[in-house]
């Protein structure tokens, strides 16, 4: 079942917002692209504004501008058993994208 657009509305500075969580996070595109479940060229697209995210991979990323924005992320050395990496686990688990794969454009 394909996934519905994400609203005009919702994407309006949505380049700058996902630079920003990147930045934020102080990962690269390809550690982004990973956690995304995309490729490194798509995370790329993204930023620039040349192409709107699926609904997946917005709704992963307003998870992870939420979760950054509460301090719930620790991205470098993270231990395997720590509470963010679990964290982290569940999200990326109950999100809508976790069983869809995005190939890069």
């Amino acid at each position: 079942m394909p996934h519905s657009p994400v609203s005009e509305e919702k994407l309006v500075g949505f380049p700058a917002r996902c630079l920003s969580l990147r930045q934020k996070l102080r990962v690269s595109k390809p550690e982004l692209a990973h956690w995304l479940g995309v490729g490194r060229s798509y995370v790329t697209v993204l930023e620039k504004g040349r192409q709107a995210p699926s609904r997946p991979v917005f709704q992963l990323i307003e998870k992870l501008e939420a979760a950054a924005n509460l301090k719930q992320l620790a991205m470098h050395m993270p231990q395997p058993d720590t509470p963010c990496v679990k964290k982290w686990a569940s999200l990326v688990q109950n999100s809508p994208s976790a069983s869809a794969s995005h190939a890069s454009t």
